[in-house]
């Protein structure tokens, strides 16, 4: 119980910490991502037009966190790849427990949403498993 109280103590310090832009896009990229699993069990928003504005800026901020941490050589230890990570882990666990909620309850495999979420985690994984070996933690 201690280490999670410390944990969310750390992550709450990070948070302040970080820059005013990231944080309007983790919470942009929250409010999108929480719409999109809606609408994966959701088939009367399939065809909605706006739903495709909101996967395209969900899938733009997730690219733009893995671009940029890619393509700079950063320090692991740093506060913005500490939220990078964070991110970007918490975001590939809620798509694999959306994903296998989606299989129990047969979602249509054309739903373009489960579709983005499915690539969008293809990324995270590779975005992580090259993390985890630049910075071993």
């Amino acid at each position: 119980m201690k280490w999670i109280k410390h944990r969310l103590e750390y992550s709450l310090k990070k948070w302040q910490s970080i820059y005013i832009t990231y944080k309007i896009l983790f919470i942009i990229a929250m409010l999108s991502f929480g719409l999109i699993i809606f609408s994966v069990f959701n088939p009367d928003l399939k065809n909605v037009d706006n739903l495709v504005a909101i996967r395209t800026i969900f899938s733009s901020i997730i690219g733009f966190l893995l671009e940029n941490c890619s393509q700079n050589k950063t320090n692991c230890n740093e506060k913005v790849m500490f939220f990078r990570n964070l991110v970007v882990g918490i975001i590939s666990i809620t798509i694999t427990i959306v994903i296998m909620v989606g299989y129990i309850y047969i979602v249509d495999i054309d739903n373009a949403s489960m579709l983005l979420l499915k690539n969008i985690l293809f990324s995270c994984i590779g975005f992580l498993i090259s993390a985890s070996k630049n910075c071993g933690k």
